[in-house]
């Protein structure tokens, strides 16, 4: 909804351009690392885009007058997300958590000696 009010569908790097064309398609057969990575590069960057546009629209709207929950009905968001928006003096930046080491992590310098020596 929000990607067909701010910008054409058809815009390059937005939801609506994701996965159509010759080169998705050609990029897709393609099993290797280095492209699985360029996708995904390319994915956080459409992404970012998009929520870049979708921070713009809430603090217009804000400007304009609308309250929280208007914009938040608006844009089906929560009011949580729409004062987030508000209150960040760019667009928000995603947190990622550290990973958590797994029940196998200390043993996985073991694990290669150990296959080569017939252990299952």
């Amino acid at each position: 909804m929000l990607h067909q009010w701010i910008v054409e569908p058809s815009s390059p790097g937005l939801a609506g351009g994701r996965g159509h064309g010759d080169a998705a398609a050609t990029e897709s057969n393609c099993h290797c690392t280095t492209s699985a990575v360029m996708r995904a590069e390319r994915a956080r960057a459409d992404h970012r885009t998009y929520r870049l546009a979708h921070h713009e629209a809430v603090v217009n709207l804000r400007q304009q007058g609308w309250s929280f929950r208007a914009i938040a009905h608006h844009f089906d968001l929560e009011c949580i997300i729409v004062r987030r928006f508000l209150r960040a003096e760019g667009i928000p930046e995603r947190a990622f958590r550290a990973p958590v080491p797994g029940l196998i992590d200390p043993l996985r310098p073991h694990l290669p000696q150990r296959w080569r020596n017939g252990y299952p």
